[in-house]
């Protein structure tokens, strides 16, 4: 049996002036948490770009992603399949989040519910929150963890609430399941406008 790994990687990389994330890098324990790190920050999509004076700007971020009990034989593979976990919303059926039981469109329900509790709780650790976004990625594992937790925010004092929000376990009481009703592996990503109560889905 191969041996699992453990380890971190530290990503830099730029958000351009339109929101695109180029000119990424990595450097970690290993090349597997490197290639990881990159193929997770290629994922996020339609950043917000920083702005001075309301114009928009280019801005390099650098952040950790700690990964733990990775198979490399399984996962990063160069295979069609090691690019194959989907977004919540587009599996045969979406994790499930506490209260969204009898929901008619549960991915719908999830991204509600989660967005919700997530703004909630910043809103309560923060007194006078600054105006900013954040755009926040996870991937939601087949035993309800959650594991290459990324965020970016263009406001490095809401950050902590928000890695603190991630610190206990969410209010997810199933996973993501494929057409033959098997356990998968899937992941989320939302944009978060300003921390007010408008939520843009990517």
């Amino acid at each position: 049996m191969e041996a699992k790994l453990s380890g971190k990687v530290y990503i830099q990389f730029t958000i351009d002036p339109f929101g695109n994330t180029v000119d990424i890098r990595a450097r970690g324990s290993h090349n597997i948490f490197e290639k990881a790190g990159i193929e997770i920050i290629e994922k996020i999509k339609d950043l917000e770009p920083a702005t001075i004076d309301g114009k928009a700007i280019a801005l390099t971020y650098s952040l950790p992603i700690t990964f733990k009990g990775i198979n490399p034989g399984e996962i990063f593979e160069d295979t069609e399949e090691s690019h194959a976990i989907q977004p919540y919303n587009e599996v045969h059926e979406a994790p499930l989040y506490e209260g969204c039981q009898g929901a008619k469109n549960k991915s719908a329900c999830f991204q509600e519910k989660l967005n919700r509790d997530i703004t909630d709780f910043v809103h309560r650790s923060i007194k006078n929150i600054p105006d900013h976004s954040v755009k926040i990625y996870f991937e939601i594992k087949t035993d309800l963890t959650i594991s290459d937790l990324v965020i970016i925010t263009s406001n490095k004092h809401t950050k902590k609430s928000y890695e603190t929000f991630f610190d206990s376990p969410l209010k997810i009481i199933a996973p993501a399941k494929d057409g033959n009703g098997d356990n998968i592996t899937t992941y989320y990503t939302t944009d978060l406008k300003s921390i007010s109560r408008e939520v843009r889905q990517r």
